[in-house]
């Protein structure tokens, strides 16, 4: 009879760490899914504006310098210093991007924690069966209550936090 209370409130606590790791991953998502498009946009538009306004730049020092011997000259230092702009920003975005973080960073880490407290809870009954069987069933349902309720809404809030 306490076997298959035990077994009842195990298979409890896994769907409902399942159920919690499902809604991390969802909250996860929309929020990448936001991220990206803001920054997509944002992008956009300083890129086109940007693209203007370097026209009108060009536009305006070749007409300066356009009736002096130096127009080449300022039509390959334009072209030179934009090139280097260019790369200089490629190789920024390139270490940015080296440098970004994991998307479902939380649900991963999430998750590494569930295996390591199943491992370590299955360890614990394997050692505790051999030595006490009658212990077992109240260890591991103690074991496995408070640490899915208190991941579930530590796991929740940092997603929410972000």
């Amino acid at each position: 009879m306490a076997l298959r209370q035990s077994a009842s409130e195990l298979a409890g606590s896994i769907v409902q760490l399942v159920h919690n790791r499902v809604e991390l991953f969802g909250l996860e998502l929309a929020q990448e899914k936001d991220r990206s498009l803001r920054l997509f946009t944002q992008a956009a538009i300083a890129a086109i504006f940007l693209l203007l306004s370097t026209a009108v730049l060009t536009f305006l020092c070749v007409a300066f310098f356009w009736e002096t011997p130096y127009r080449l000259w300022v039509l390959a230092a334009l072209g030179l210093g934009y090139g280097l702009i260019g790369l200089v920003m490629l190789l920024r975005a390139k270490s940015h991007m080296a440098s970004f973080q994991h998307a479902f960073s939380a649900s991963v880490d999430e998750l590494r924690r569930d295996v390591q407290i199943f491992s370590n809870t299955v360890q614990a009954s394997a050692a505790g069966s051999h030595q006490t069987p009658h212990s077992e069933p109240s260890s591991a349902s103690s074991n496995d209550h408070p640490r899915s309720s208190s991941t579930s809404t530590s796991g929740l809030t940092n997603a929410d936090e972000r």
